[in-house]
């Protein structure tokens, strides 16, 4: 092969520039990935259940002002995901799980068009592709662009915003306007998870100017920013001083924004919102690497080339791109409150890094331990592929001994219906097949010598058989976790006239109740208040109750006329509450004895008093 040859062989390898109709297929699998798993289950996670029923609960109540949990104003976080989710609920007229997730799904889609559109600028259209389907795949990015949470928002607005800023930065013509839309974004962040935006935001900018010593923009756009700010927020200041006074402003901004960021904790408070994720400084080492899974291994390599090598890495963007993790962590590690998702703005930065390191190392093979690193992590990746449908298979076919030994005789997907189990089977084949081409496939082009156009096809392909595989596991696994049928039990009571609480205070569990019940729920916080709600008026009353801790709440009850219900669903979730029951038109049962019996032999004394 001739020199010549070589050059053009590596210039087709770079796989930079794309077809239509890879460009097309990319789209419409990124728009697949995004649309998937939201309206086809049940609530599962605390902030899915939490969020959620505050969501359901402003709809019904025509509250725009702040979040509703059970009556209460939430001034924990500004409420732009809330706001979203309530105008697509007033669209349509209802309140379901997937109008809820929508939002988050949304902003997450529109992360990933920005990052594709930094790839394009640094003309990586291939690698910016590779890096879209490696973050919508990894953990942390996959979960919170499913449920209803408010850090997609915040990653959307903070990662459009430094865009438009790099557009007006460079832009010729229309430049005034581009620096507007820039300062109405990045205050418009705010409402996203409040301050973080900004700060996020703002440290890249003013980091930036100050590097290419452009002391005049800097001070020019912080001083509109900061009129801008002020003007953006202040409708919304003068409504919850008109809806809590200053009480709810002080609230927002000093103990849930500032106290947050900064240590001034009250010690002698238990619930004090000062403390809520203090963690060290390293805190972020730890966590960091289990929100990239499964691309983890390839990120330190990737950032060691980013910032100490400078191999065509020297642009204005490139310097751009670096700041902007520099500045997010220097944000997220000086402020005393750290979480997982604080993190997620920083994500699609770190993996358009990772992607484009991965190809220009894989274009010519030059980096011994990074392709060991990305030969490893295709390993990890192929086999999570393969792995799920071959067990779905089995389990398919597994004997009625297999489940007897280890699922107590219940067939985890037969239970699911025979809609969705063939549904599932038809799935997994699929994936399988598509599992075996697709590697047949980037094998050939692999020994051809396309060493990055085949590494950064893999991602989308993983992405493909994600897909596959979940939906195929979705139905099973939403029968485990679904509130539905226990919660069915709950609402025949309730259009009885029946008085419904729930014992404790776990936000998740109540969150769940709230949403499906369409209704505030009464809260039962100690055991000690259980027979005052539930023994005195003339109304029947009844309290949910985690079977877990039914013999705690009972042991404080006298003898009086209960019945204890569950669902007779064989789910997780179903079967983790119990429903007391203190109807007057039932037979006596003992509490003494119900609080010493386990809790199956209450339920077969139930079934049969209901029977009678």
């Amino acid at each position: 092969m001739t020199e010549t040859d070589n050059y053009i062989l590596k210039e087709e390898d770079s796989g930079e520039s794309l077809s239509k109709w890879e460009r097309l297929s990319f789209f419409i699998l990124l728009v697949v990935f995004f649309a998937f798993g939201l309206f086809d289950h049940s609530l599962w996670s605390s902030n899915d259940t939490r969020e959620g029923a505050m969501i359901a609960e402003m709809y019904r109540t025509g509250t725009w002002v702040t979040p509703m949990f059970n009556g209460q104003n939430y001034l924990e976080k500004p409420p732009l995901l809330h706001w979203t989710s309530l105008a697509f609920c007033n669209l349509f007229g209802r309140v379901n799980e997937g109008l809820v997730r929508l939002p988050a799904a949304m902003f997450g889609f529109g992360t990933m068009i920005i990052i594709y559109l930094f790839g394009r600028r640094l003309g990586k259209e291939r690698s910016a592709f590779a890096a879209i389907f490696m973050c919508s795949t990894s953990i942390q990015f996959l979960e919170y662009s499913k449920i209803v949470l408010t850090d997609t928002a915040l990653t959307f607005t903070t990662l459009f915003s430094l865009y438009i800023f790099w557009e007006a930065y460079n832009a010729q013509n229309f430049k005034t306007l581009k620096y507007a839309c820039f300062l109405f974004i990045s205050a418009l962040s705010f409402y996203a998870k409040g301050l973080l935006g900004p700060g996020f935001i703002w440290a890249s900018v003013t980091i930036f100017l100050i590097y290419n010593k452009r002391w005049k923009l800097f001070l020019g756009l912080a001083c509109l920013f900061i009129t801008i700010f002020t003007a953006l927020l202040a409708p919304w200041i003068f409504a919850l001083w008109k809806t809590g006074g200053t009480e709810f402003i002080k609230t927002v901004f000093w103990t849930n924004q500032l106290g947050r960021f900064f240590t001034f904790s009250n010690m002698s408070l238990p619930m004090d919102p000062y403390f809520v994720h203090k963690e060290p400084i390293y805190y972020y080492l730890k966590s960091l690497p289990v929100s990239l899974l499964p691309w983890t291994l390839l990120v330190p390599f990737a950032m060691l080339y980013w910032f100490r090598s400078r191999r065509g890495l020297d642009s204005p963007l490139h310097i751009f791109l670096r700041i902007i993790l520099a500045g997010m962590l220097i944000i997220l590690h000086a402020s005393t409150a750290k979480a997982d998702c604080y993190m997620l703005p920083a994500l699609p930065i770190i993996f358009l890094m990772t992607a484009i390191w991965s190809e220009n190392i894989m274009t010519d093979l030059n980096s011994r331990y990074g392709n060991w690193a990305i030969a490893i992590t295709t390993g990890i990746v192929s086999f999570i592929c393969l792995l799920i449908p071959i067990v779905y298979i089995f389990l398919f076919a597994a004997p009625h001994s297999f489940y007897d030994r280890y699922f107590n005789g219940v067939n985890i997907l037969k239970i699911t219906g025979t809609q969705a189990l063939y549904a599932g089977l038809i799935m997994a084949f699929t994936s399988l097949s598509l599992f075996i081409v697709s590697a047949r496939e980037l094998w050939t082009r692999y020994i051809g010598g396309l060493y990055a156009r085949t590494w950064l096809t893999f991602p989308a392909i993983a992405t493909v058989l994600l897909v596959l595989n979940i939906e195929a596991v979705l139905p099973a696994c939403d029968y485990q976790h679904t509130f539905k049928p226990f919660i069915r039990v709950v609402r025949y009571e309730k259009e009885r006239g029946t008085r419904i609480a729930f014992a404790g205070n776990e936000e998740k569990y109540i969150g769940a109740f709230i949403f499906y019940l369409k209704s505030r729920i009464d809260i039962v916080p100690s055991p000690d208040k259980l027979a005052a709600f539930l023994l005195e008026g003339d109304a029947p009353a009844a309290v949910i109750i985690k079977t877990k801790e039914l013999k705690k709440w009972l042991e404080v009850l006298p003898e009086c006329r209960f019945k204890i219900l569950k669902s007779e669903h064989k789910g997780y979730k179903s079967d983790y509450f119990r429903l007391v029951l203190n109807d007057k038109e039932t037979k006596v049962i003992n509490t003494k004895l119900a609080s010493r019996s386990n809790n199956s032999k209450v339920d077969r004394a139930t079934r049969k008093e209901s029977k009678k």
